[in-house]
């Protein structure tokens, strides 16, 4: 069972976090206690580690990084519009718009834990809440360095 939703925006990612509570029971494809499960869309931009898009094979070096985040608010935008369900509607535009080889399954990430993301994602991932169930997204900017 999917404990916590979040909407992370940077200048680089957006993403859709899934994370589990350790009093929930979860199914063989869900996240255990402590793990997370995260989604997210990924606009390459001109100081992006490799300005290419995997979903296009096109460069991103004329991209800057504020045109990026502009586009993310537009994104983000869209997203609060859309009467489908945050993770559909999450996914449809991952497929669409995501630079990262993610974009094929969705932006899906997969599960993973503690130290195998890079630090300011994991932290993103990692943020507390209640386990009340599904809430609406909580909207965070972060800088990556």
């Amino acid at each position: 069972q999917i404990s916590r939703e979040r909407l992370l925006i940077t200048p680089v990612h957006t993403l859709h976090v899934r994370q589990t509570a350790p009093s929930r029971s979860m199914a063989a494809t869900d996240a255990a206690p402590g793990e997370v499960r995260a989604s997210h869309v990924l606009i390459k931009h001109m100081e992006s580690r490799n300005p290419v898009s995997r979903r296009t094979d096109e460069s991103t070096a004329h991209i800057s990084k504020e045109m990026a985040e502009v586009e993310l608010r537009g994104w983000l935008t869209a997203l609060q519009k859309d009467s489908r369900p945050l993770p559909e509607k999450f996914a449809a535009l991952a497929h669409h718009r995501s630079d990262c080889g993610s974009f094929q399954v969705g932006g899906d990430l997969g599960i993973f834990s503690s130290g195998e993301m890079q630090e300011p994602f994991e932290h993103a991932t990692a943020s507390t809440g209640d386990d009340s169930g599904l809430r609406q997204p909580l909207i965070l900017l972060v800088s990556f360095p």
